[in-house]
């Protein structure tokens, strides 16, 4: 009878350490070296007030990526959304924006033995929001593995140029 509680109070508190060891990676023009991953930022044309953003798909298509745009910006602590997308219900509150990315060269239909290989993200986004925009990569539920999941601050890259 012990053992059945034991293994019926494993069973049940197993749930709530879904990818408990995997970490939050706080993604800027100054750290995206520490987490392998090469952002571009850059000014389609002078004059224009746009920027173009392409970066690899990380580990698609298992993580999913999102733009979060919010009303000001906000400080790197605050950039990490996983409550916010694992939770029962998606949270709309301190955000103006938010759009699931999808990489390009994509087939058709999401399939699992699709890979990350030649895969990437690419958006335009207006001059005025890009200090208060940030690319989230996550996976969309909760789940058993490790690793990183990331906020990727905009923001970051066009200060660095400046």
């Amino acid at each position: 009878m012990r053992r059945l509680f034991v293994f019926l109070l494993l069973l049940s508190a197993s749930s709530y350490v879904y990818a408990f060891w995997s970490s939050y990676a706080y993604v800027s023009s100054v750290t995206e070296s520490e987490f392998d991953l090469r952002v571009y930022v850059a000014p389609v044309s002078e004059g224009n007030g746009s920027y173009l953003v392409r970066l690899k798909a990380v580990a698609y298509p298992y993580k999913q990526a999102w733009v979060i745009t919010t009303p000001q910006s906000i400080p790197p602590n605050e950039q990490n959304q996983r409550v916010r997308f694992w939770g029962k219900e998606l949270s709309l509150s301190g955000v103006e924006l938010i759009i699931p990315l999808r990489p390009t060269e994509r087939s058709f239909l999401n399939r699992l033995h699709d890979t990350e290989e030649g895969k990437f993200y690419e958006l335009l986004i207006p001059a005025e929001q890009v200090h208060r925009t940030y690319i989230y990569i996550d996976f969309p539920e909760p789940v058993e593995d490790g690793g990183y999941f990331y906020s990727i601050d905009i923001g970051s890259y066009v200060k660095a140029r400046q």
